[in-house]
């Protein structure tokens, strides 16, 4: 958060925001402009396509309930929500320039190593057919497809993207939120039991619409991240196994990039359970031995509803970083495999070491 709030006071990253539901409004339209402007890829694009229309009007009511919960909660807590504002800023335009860059090198890397070797490489493993590729007709052609394929995925990558990592941490922001008025009740013991009762009752409401916003965007995504998770683990499979067997150069930007899609998407969701966890353990530490009955039954409530499983999934599994890191080891598991077919009975460690070598160095093609 400190080199964030050293980031913000950089020019590039100043923001002319007066108040955080300003800012909420008027970030979400970018996005959705810069992703409609492409039909995406296969999979994952009819996906993208039926959740925004099949749950908008989810998404106009998560739109709709944070303007109104920066609204109310801007008259006692404007410095903590423009603080996170700011955070929000700096974050959506360092995830704009990393996708410009990725999209860049993706495009701009290929081409540079045509030019110095000769050997015509393409971003991606597939040409058009009935036309001589290896001619600089014929590359021209299937570089200029490839690289409005490329400007295509990384906008509809990068809208989305935006807008889940908004959503996410709007959520994380709503348990720090809670955290306050948490905190506060416990240095504020000389209140009288109704002013107390009444604090209590607030932050019981806000906790219960966290938990329907949490439930409202898990319900919205996890077909799509099943999805999401399904297609990406082919298609890194088969990346993974272009550059071990054939030294496909061009496939270390996708295999970096796919990886980067199943690293973000578990770790946002991770950074919400620890939060879940903080506010958890500031509950158990207020002193309520001289509140009332009926207060100590809210409190411990809550407790109980916050210690409930209420986090993001992939419809049969959890979306955190164990679940990536199960998904790194199946998908390792499948790659080796598949040398271990194509070495035509080669021990499971000499296929071990073949594929360190090949994403070590660019290693020779083997000739069966």
């Amino acid at each position: 958060m400190e080199y964030i709030r050293k980031l913000s006071q950089l020019k590039v990253f100043q923001h002319s925001f007066k108040e955080p539901s300003e800012f909420y409004a008027s970030v979400l339209v970018v996005p959705n402009r810069v992703a409609g402007v492409s039909v995406g890829v296969s999979l994952q694009a009819s996906m993208k396509i039926f959740t925004h229309l099949y749950y908008r009007q989810d998404l106009l009511w998560i739109q709709e309930y944070t303007k109104k919960l920066y609204q109310e909660e801007c008259i006692n807590h404007k410095k903590v929500l423009m603080d996170f504002v700011t955070m929000l800023h700096v974050l959506m335009k360092v995830v704009v320039v990393c996708y410009a860059i990725t999209a860049s090198s993706m495009i701009v890397g290929p081409f540079m190593l045509t030019l110095l070797s000769g050997q015509k490489l393409l971003t991606f493993g597939f040409w058009i057919p009935y036309i001589d590729r290896n001619s600089w007709f014929g590359y021209g052609c299937n570089f200029t497809l490839q690289l409005i394929l490329s400007l295509f995925i990384t906008c509809e990558y990068m809208g989305l993207d935006i807008i889940y990592f908004m959503t996410m941490l709007s959520s994380v922001n709503q348990i720090d939120l809670l955290i306050i008025k948490i905190k506060n009740i416990g240095t504020q013991i000389e209140q009288t039991d109704a002013k107390l009762q009444e604090s209590l009752m607030e932050i019981v409401k806000r906790h219960e619409e966290h938990l329907k916003f949490v439930r409202t965007v898990e319900n919205m995504y996890r077909g799509y991240f099943f999805v999401l998770y399904a297609t990406l683990g082919f298609t890194i499979v088969l990346v993974l196994y272009a550059i071990v067997t054939l030294s496909w150069i061009a496939g270390y930007g996708s295999g970096i990039f796919i990886t980067y899609q199943l690293f973000i998407f578990c770790l946002v969701p991770t950074v919400l359970e620890i939060k879940k966890e903080e506010l958890q353990r500031e509950i158990y530490n207020i002193s309520w031995y001289e509140w009332s009955r009926q207060n100590r039954k809210s409190l411990q409530l809550m407790l109980q509803t916050a210690q409930q499983p209420n986090c993001l999934s992939l419809i049969f599994c959890p979306l955190d970083m164990p679940t990536f890191v199960e998904a790194m080891r199946i998908i390792y598991t499948i790659l080796t495999l598949l040398l271990t077919f194509r070495s035509g009975g080669n021990s499971r460690e000499n296929v071990s070491l073949q594929v360190s070598g090949g994403m070590g160095k660019f290693g020779k093609r083997k000739h069966d």
